[in-house]
């Protein structure tokens, strides 16, 4: 299987961050991320609920 190269930007604290959780688990970030991708092109949609914070609904509803 032919391995490319998948850019992604993200803040240093959270990449900091994601590199720990991957230790404690024992996985690389890389192996974390493929299988992030292996799910969702397993389930056809990302594996997990997406939903505004607490306080972004806040913010929205104080602006109607």
């Amino acid at each position: 299987m032919a391995q490319i190269t998948f850019i992604v930007q993200m803040d240093k604290n959270l990449k900091r961050q994601f590199e720990a959780v991957c230790a404690n688990i024992g996985i690389s970030p890389s192996n974390a991320i493929n299988a992030f991708a292996r799910a969702v092109v397993r389930e056809g949609k990302i594996p997990f609920e997406i939903a505004a914070l607490e306080k972004e609904l806040s913010r929205e509803a104080d602006e109607s």
